[in-house]
């Protein structure tokens, strides 16, 4: 731009095509900032504005270095605001996790590394083909839906129920019935009272 400025005779003698392919350009250039997003960083659009009329005569150079300056400001701000609505927006996110969904958030905040099991290969026993080792996907594929459902299926329980040794395994034994027999009434202004002053209490000793 700074040679073109000093040999005026260059422009002069490049045709109209040339000249506007750069007001083309220029008038393009112009509208960048014309979206809704940039407007509350723009107090005046017209000192944005690269005038087209004394292509890269002195003058015009320094005005277009004045607009290129307002430019990167307008654009350095407009990046910082983006970046802090992101920021906003992953704590807002993150905020909402915590009060919707708080395995979701536990989950998240361990750091868990989640590995992809490839199951290759499986190793098929029955009472007419003895033991096999099956590499056909479809056949594991289908073996490893029916062992994960037999192992994740409903349990029948009533047969421990009924079974002696079980139920007085797993009949309440009975030790904290008492201390536990009151604790779903409703808390009194005496016991208030009462925490409040052992906690005073526990607080000056």
């Amino acid at each position: 731009m700074r040679k073109i400025s000093k040999d005026q005779g260059f422009i002069d003698n490049k045709d109209d095509k040339w000249i506007n392919f750069w007001i083309n350009r220029i008038n393009k250039y112009n509208k960048d900032y014309n979206r809704k997003e940039y407007d509350k960083f723009i107090d005046n659009h017209k000192e944005l504005t690269i005038p087209t009329h004394d292509l890269f005569s002195d003058t015009w150079i320094k005005n277009a270095k004045e607009v290129f300056k307002k430019r990167i400001k307008i654009d350095k701000n407009y990046l910082q605001a983006q970046r802090l609505r992101k920021i906003q927006d992953s704590i807002e996110n993150r905020c909402n996790i915590i009060h919707s969904d708080i395995p979701k958030w536990l989950h998240s905040t361990q750091d868990n590394v989640k590995e992809h099991i490839i199951i290759d290969r499986a190793v098929i026993s029955n009472e007419n083909e003895g033991v096999r080792l099956a590499l056909d996907p479809n056949t594991i594929r289908t073996h490893a839906k029916d062992t994960f459902a037999g192992i994740l299926r409903k349990r029948n329980t009533k047969s421990i129920e009924q079974d002696v040794f079980w139920s007085n395994i797993y009949r309440p034994k009975g030790e904290f019935t008492e201390c536990m027999a009151n604790l779903m009434d409703e808390i009194t202004i005496g016991e208030w009272h009462q925490t409040l002053e052992l906690l005073y209490f526990i607080k000056i000793h």
